[in-house]
C-alpha cells in the first residue's frame, strides 16, 4: 500500500490520506495478530524476554526508520523513501511467511453468521465490563488523533516550520 503513495499522490493529494488510513487499518490487524502469535512461538519462560525484544526492536526501527527516511528524502527523493519503506514491508512479509506456528484447535463454524455472533459477544463483553468500556471509549479517539497527526505533521513541519524532510525524520 505504501508503494502506491508516489504514484497516487501525483494525481491528487487526497490519495495520501486514503492510503495512510488503509495502511493504519491494516496495521491494526497486524498488531493484534502479532500480540496473539508471540505467546504461541515463545515458551512461558521466554515470553517476557520475547516481548521485551519486540518492544525494543519496534522503538529502534521506528527511530532509525524516521531518520533514514529523512536522509533519503533530503538526499535523493521523497519517492525513494516510500519505495525503501515498501521494500522493508516486503522483506518483513517474507520473514513472516517463514514463521511456522503450531496448529491451533480448529473452530467448527467459520461462517459469517458465526463471526457476527462472536463479534456481538465481544462487543457485549466490552459493554458489560466497565474497564474495557472505558478503555474502548478513550482509545478510539486517541488512535484517530494519532492518525490525523501523522498525516498532517509532515506538511506542517515542511511548510509552516520551514523544515526539511531530514529534520522531520529527526523530530519523529
Amino acid at each position: 500500500v505504501i508503494f502506491l503513495i508516489p504514484f497516487l499522490t501525483r494525481e491528487n493529494l487526497t490519495w495520501l490520506y486514503i492510503v495512510v488510513a488503509v495502511s493504519s487499518a491494516i496495521g491494526q490487524f497486524f498488531e493484534s495478530a502479532h500480540a496473539s502469535v508471540l505467546p504461541e512461538l515463545a515458551s512461558e519462560h521466554e515470553l517476557s524476554a520475547a516481548n521485551s525484544i519486540m518492544a525494543i526492536s519496534q522503538v529502534g526501527s521506528t527511530t532509525v526508520g524516521f531518520a533514514a527516511a529523512g536522509v533519503l528524502a533530503s538526499a535523493a527523493s521523497l519517492d525513494l523513501a516510500f519505495f525503501a519503506n515498501s521494500a522493508t514491508f516486503l522483506i518483513s512479509a517474507l520473514m513472516v511467511l517463514m514463521i511456522r506456528i503450531p496448529p491451533s484447535p480448529t473452530v467448527d463454524d467459520t461462517s459469517l453468521a458465526a463471526i457476527g455472533t462472536n463479534l456481538k459477544a465481544g462487543l457485549l463483553t466490552v459493554r458489560d465490563a466497565p474497564m474495557l468500556r472505558s478503555l474502548f471509549v478513550l482509545v478510539l479517539p486517541v488512535f484517530l488523533i494519532f492518525g490525523l497527526q501523522n498525516s498532517l505533521y509532515l506538511p506542517f513541519a515542511l511548510k509552516t516550520l520551514g523544515g526539511t524532510e531530514f529534520e522531520f525524520g529527526l523530530q519523529q
